[in-house]
């Protein structure tokens, strides 16, 4: 099960710093089937977990009316029943046992671009070297009282 998860991105793991995000399958239904196993290559939505920008959807969306319409921004505020919420989990390799993964869309992949202060700002891209790898680490919410969740990058930004 997918649900609860920690993502945890390589260029942010020194700092310890994550997010926690759930992910959905079946993507429209709202909400997700209990104990769902989300299996890759299948649609998803991802939404953001935290107690923050509460005036937001915080489903995860490719911004369709980006100034930038090649490398498109992915931000909160989806409507899970679009196709531009829509991402897919793709397993692309192994270290150190763990299963690594990225998540796509029919467009793109999910990559990271250095954004203002230096934080790391989420596009559709095509260019592997922006690709952000990810490994799933469960989330228990019984131990855990931070927000949590992260990726991993083979290149540094």
């Amino acid at each position: 099960m997918l649900h609860n998860l920690r993502v945890v991105i390589e260029n942010l793991r020194q700092s310890g710093r994550s997010v926690r995000v759930g992910f959905a399958f079946p993507p429209t239904l709202i909400p997700p089937l209990p104990f769902a196993v989300v299996r890759t290559n299948s649609d998803i939505t991802i939404e953001f977990k935290a107690n923050a920008c509460n005036e937001f959807s915080k489903f995860w969306e490719v911004d369709e009316n980006s100034a930038f319409p090649e490398e498109p921004g992915v931000k909160i505020n989806g409507n899970p029943r679009e196709q531009n919420s829509q991402f897919k989990i793709e397993k692309v390799g192994e270290e150190d046992g763990t299963n690594i993964y990225r998540f796509t869309t029919s467009n793109g992949t999910v990559g990271a671009i250095p954004g203002p202060l230096f934080s790391p700002l989420l596009v559709l891209t095509k260019d592997v070297a922006k690709t952000i790898f990810v490994k799933f680490v469960k989330y228990n919410d019984a131990t855990t009282t931070d927000v949590i969740t992260s990726t991993s990058r083979v290149e540094k930004l």
